[in-house]
C-alpha cells in the first residue's frame, strides 16, 4: 500500500451541495484511482456546480471529522520530522535538550549548577573546514556573529557545542537590548556549556565527562567562545547570589546524566523573578 494525491469533487448523500477536495488516499500502486476502502485527508474545500461531479462522497458529518482529522496532522507534520528535529533543519542539527522550569533548585548531591545569560540558545558545528551556527529551531544565524565563526574555525574538529549567545556590556552582563536590536552583532560571544559531539558522539555520557571535554576544547579560547564555570552543592546559594547581581537565573543539571533532547527533568531552570527576562515575558515586549 502507498499514499497518492488525489484530487476530485463530493456530494453529500443528506445535500445537493458539492466539495471540491485535495487530499491523498491509500492504494495499490498499480491501481489508477484511489481504493474504494481507502481514505482521504481533506485540506482544502469549496463548493462546485453540481454537473461537475465526480464522485459521491460520505455525509457532511463523515468529511466535516475527516477536514478535522486531516488538519490536525498536516500540521503535526509540517512542524516536526519523525526524529523530532524541525522539519527545515540540516541534518547534522542535533534538537536541544530543554529544561524542566522549577521555582526552587533542585537540593542534594550529584547537581551542577550553572548561571543561565540572558541571550538566545546557539548550537555551534564545526566540520570539514567550515563552521554553522544554527538556533534552537535549527535556522542558520553563521553570518550573524563573525567573533563566534572566527573563534570556532581555530577549534579542533568535528565539533558539536551548545550554547548561548549573547552581548556583555562593559562590567560582563549580557546585554538583552543589543543582542535582540542586532546593533553589536560583531561583537557577540558565546557561553559554552555542553558539547555533543567531539570526533564521535558523547551524548550518551555523563554530563561531567562532557563539561571536562569541553574545558580542554576550549583551553585556548580568545574570548569569542567562553567555558560556562558551574558550582557543585547548594544551588540555593548560587541562586540568591544571581539574583542579587540581576541574573536571570540558574540552571542546575544532573551531573551523571546523559543529554537528551526534548524537554528533560536532568536540566532545571529556576528563573529570577525579577530579571529583565521574566519582566519581558510579562509585558508581552519579546
Amino acid at each position: 500500500m502507498s499514499e497518492n494525491f488525489f484530487f476530485g469533487l463530493v456530494e453529500f448523500k443528506d445535500s445537493h451541495k458539492q466539495l471540491t477536495f485535495i487530499g491523498r488516499r491509500k492504494c495499490c500502486p498499480e491501481a489508477k484511482r484511489p481504493q474504494p476502502h481507502g481514505y482521504w485527508d481533506t485540506l482544502t474545500a469549496r463548493t462546485a456546480p453540481k454537473d461537475r461531479l465526480v464522485k459521491r462522497g460520505p455525509s457532511r458529518a463523515e468529511v466535516i471529522a475527516h477536514w478535522n482529522w486531516a488538519v490536525l496532522a498536516y500540521i503535526v507534520v509540517m512542524l516536526r520530522t519523525s526524529r523530532g528535529r524541525p522539519r527545515n533543519a540540516p541534518a547534522a542539527f542535533i534538537h536541544p535538550c530543554r529544561p524542566t522550569v522549577a521555582k526552587q533548585p533542585p537540593r542534594g548531591e550529584g547537581w551542577a549548577h550553572e548561571l543561565k545569560h540572558d541571550g538566545y540558545r546557539l548550537q555551534i558545528h564545526v566540520r570539514d573546514g567550515r563552521v554553522r551556527l544554527y538556533t534552537m529551531n535549527g535556522a542558520d544565524w553563521t553570518k550573524r556573529y563573525p567573533r563566534i565563526v572566527e573563534e570556532a574555525a581555530r577549534l579542533r574538529e568535528p565539533l558539536i557545542i551548545d550554547a548561548e549567545v549573547v552581548c556583555l556590556d562593559a562590567e560582563g552582563v549580557a546585554d538583552f537590548e543589543a543582542l535582540h536590536s542586532r546593533t553589536a552583532d560583531e561583537k557577540a560571544v558565546a557561553c559554552a556549556f555542553d558539547l555533543l559531539v567531539a570526533g564521535d558522539d558523547i551524548r550518551r555520557r555523563p554530563l561531567t565527562e562532557r563539561k571536562n571535554a569541553l574545558r580542554w576544547v576550549l583551553r585556548r579560547s580568545r574570548g569569542g567562545i567562553q567555558y560556562v564555570e558551574h558550582t557543585e552543592g547548594d544551588g540555593a546559594k548560587m541562586f540568591a547570589a544571581a539574583c542579587k547581581l540581576g541574573l536571570e537565573g540558574i540552571v542546575s543539571k544532573k551531573l551523571n546524566a546523559p543529554y537528551r533532547s526534548g524537554p528533560s527533568k536532568t536540566w532545571i531552570k529556576v528563573k529570577n523573578p525579577k530579571a529583565p527576562a521574566a519582566t519581558r515575558a510579562q509585558d508581552g515586549s519579546f
